[in-house]
């Protein structure tokens, strides 16, 4: 290698690492975020009950299992954190109050599952309006802090 190729490689920028950011709003993928809770509604008011296993509500999604109390905490937590990146004003008490009702195991009254049915569209819209890489971004944050507020996490138990 020549002097010249020697000097044109030390002058020659690094690539830039390119990141895949999602392009667009949240209109479809606002279906998938909200449709566990519609399916939560739906069970309580034809059913008036939810799934238990071990004293915890679950929500099924085809063969998958999960708990709703931290669904729920995460939910709220993204759509928070999301309407304050953007400057909107999302009301999640309903959400908030449904949570506590079923970790705390207390009766959802009529009222609050009006409430919680009367904030979906709201959130519809909200969701459709919400830039994807932010609601991405979001999400990794919302991860993270519910990992370091797990009891059971491996940061939680570290020493100092």
């Amino acid at each position: 290698m020549n002097r010249k190729m020697r000097r044109a490689i030390a002058r020659a920028k690094p690539p830039k690492p390119t990141r895949h950011i999602a392009k667009g709003n949240m209109l479809i993928a606002g279906y998938r975020v909200l449709r566990p809770i519609e399916a939560i509604i739906e069970q309580l008011d034809i059913d008036g009950t939810i799934d238990i296993i071990q004293g915890m509500a679950v929500y099924y999604d085809g063969e998958d299992t999960y708990e709703v109390v931290p669904a729920l905490n995460g939910l709220t937590d993204w759509i928070e954190l999301s309407a304050t990146k953007i400057g909107a004003r999302i009301n999640t008490d309903p959400l908030h109050e449904l949570r506590k009702c079923l970790e705390f195991d207390m009766p959802v009254t009529e009222k609050k599952l009006t409430e919680v049915k009367a904030l979906l569209p709201k959130l519809r819209a909200f969701l459709s309006r919400l830039p994807a890489d932010i609601a991405l971004s979001n999400l990794t944050t919302v991860q993270i802090g519910s990992y370091l507020n797990d009891e059971n996490g491996t940061a939680n138990n570290a020493q100092a």
